[in-house]
């Protein structure tokens, strides 16, 4: 799973290269213009810094709140993490959706995520997952394991894209007060993995169910125009072809060490 994108407001532009060239400009300019060394105190020693510029830098607390705009080649397509298998797309469906579990940054280990835990059988083949309290999805309704279930149904199923294999391993799914259980046909080391990925993100049911149309695809695409997850930002403006704008989900429930709820932009 991608890194989430933490800026409040996200818009799309045409005009990446442009933007490339001028930030290479920008940090050239600011390498000419660095700061000259410390003067010499005349003994043959460099002059000391002020000794409170570390601890004021140390003490700095981060501000929330800004714009970012970042630029890309194309726009999205299609924005459902199960039918969806562009790579274009992922870094956006990341940002608006979220997984049970996560990824760690440098790609070697899992975290929790929408889910606080799991165990996995004696005989590896129960899988019980166990979720956070309190969470939501971005329009303030519960997160609940029907959700969670309906979700990982969604994405296992064959006919439902080529990413269904990471899940093959799941024979059904039953749901619990707390979360779900994952019944498996054989072990599956790779499981935790497999639901760290876009395509295992939560979605909610009763939402995507009262789309129009009469089959999955359909419903789907009526979704995806205006999707509602669980991840760091939703979608308040889609112009195809143009621009997307994107603002911090207000009930997304990670904090820094600080407690500070993120994303910070």
């Amino acid at each position: 799973m991608m890194p989430n994108l933490f800026v409040r407001r996200f818009r799309q532009s045409r005009g990446f290269p442009l933007w490339l060239s001028l930030f290479t400009v920008v940090a050239l300019l600011i390498s000419a213009c660095a700061a000259p060394a410390q003067p010499s105190t005349g003994s043959g020693e460099q002059a000391a810094a002020p000794a409170d510029s570390e601890a004021a830098a140390d003490s700095a607390e981060t501000a929330s709140g800004g714009t970012m705009i970042f630029g890309r080649y194309a726009d999205s397509l299609f924005l459902d993490p199960v039918l969806n298998d562009a790579n274009l797309d992922i870094w956006v469906l990341n940002s608006l959706y979220d997984t049970l579990l996560h990824s760690t940054e440098d790609g070697q280990g899992i975290v929790e995520g929408l889910a606080t835990g799991y165990e996995v059988s004696d005989d590896g083949l129960a899988f019980t997952v166990t979720l956070r309290e309190g969470i939501k999805f971005a329009d303030g309704s519960d997160i609940t394991p029907a959700d969670v279930k309906w979700s990982l149904d969604r994405a296992r199923n064959p006919d439902n894209g080529i990413w269904s294999f990471t899940l093959e391993a799941v024979d059904s799914i039953d749901t619990t007060d707390s979360g779900v259980v994952l019944n498996l046909n054989r072990p599956d080391p790779a499981l935790p993995a497999a639901l760290a990925m876009f395509n295992s993100e939560i979605m909610p049911q009763a939402l995507f169910e009262a789309m129009p149309g009469d089959t999955d695809e359909e419903k789907a695409k009526a979704f995806a125009e205006k999707p509602i997850g669980s991840g760091p930002f939703v979608l308040t403006e889609w112009v195809r072809g143009s621009h997307m704008v994107m603002e911090r989900n207000p009930y997304y429930w990670e904090t820094d060490e600080n407690g500070v709820q993120l994303p910070y932009l």
